[in-house]
């Protein structure tokens, strides 16, 4: 999977080195935060200057998703599970 991934990082516009990787664990911090039960984030006008968007995060992971073969998509995925279901998207 890591070797598609840095293909796609190379080939993607985009995309950076490292992209993936640092979406995945913005995505995953804000999803293990006790925080982002406080406001319904989805709804808000909210700007996160200090560490990234998880949701512009989670976004860019859903194009990558598509752009992997099907092994290496299923193993994102699975990576981003409890993630995914503790914001019930």
């Amino acid at each position: 999977m890591q070797a598609e991934i840095d293909r796609l990082e190379r080939t993607r516009n985009y995309l950076y080195s490292g992209s993936v990787t640092d979406a995945v664990l913005r995505w995953q911090e804000f999803a293990r935060s006790p925080a982002r039960t406080l406001w319904d984030l989805r709804d808000a006008d909210l700007e996160f200057y200090c560490c990234g968007d998880p949701f512009a995060a989670r976004e860019l992971l859903a194009f990558v998703e598509q752009a992997l073969s099907r092994p290496a998509a299923r193993a994102l995925r699975a990576v981003l599970a409890e993630a995914d279901a503790r914001w019930e998207w």
